[in-house]
């Protein structure tokens, strides 16, 4: 009778056993949703993940304003008034045919579809620029410019 009351013992103490892991589960589960944050508890973006604040969202630059603003007058130092190269007025004559090269660029798509536009290089707006500028070097008096081609 030994071995058979200690076989229902045995039996006894394993269901009561299952039945004490099953009841856990089941209160460790309802905790775990309980403990789940509802969507008004959600993470806002601005708040720390794990300690680390997140890095600010992506902002593209703001474009530049162009404007019809004179160019700045030239400091020239005491002594030096007879050097006119460069004054402003000339600088914003240089700077007006530079800057032509690219609207003409621009207007033109030269490259693609419109989306790439200035002076780019291996492309017309490029090599005008670059001829310009030759030629300026050669209307100032400097007589040893050359001009190298890359194929």
């Amino acid at each position: 009778m030994d071995s058979t009351r200690s076989l229902s013992t045995h039996s006894a103490l394993a269901r009561a056993t299952l039945c004490a892991l099953a009841m856990g589960m089941v209160a460790c589960s309802d905790t775990r949703a309980a403990e789940a944050p509802s969507a008004d508890q959600a993470r806002s973006a601005d708040e720390p993940w794990f300690g680390v604040m997140l890095p600010p969202g992506f902002e593209p630059h703001a474009l530049h304003v162009i404007s019809n603003r004179p160019a700045a007058p030239a400091v020239v130092p005491e002594g030096e008034r007879q050097y006119r190269e460069l004054a402003g007025d000339a600088i914003q004559a240089h700077l007006e045919t530079i800057v032509g090269f690219s609207r003409e660029s621009e207007e033109t798509t030269e490259v693609g579809e419109g989306q790439i536009w200035g002076r780019v290089t291996g492309f017309p707006s490029g090599a005008k620029t670059i001829e310009w500028a030759v030629s300026e070097f050669r209307a100032t008096g400097i007589a040893d410019v050359e001009l190298q081609q890359f194929d």
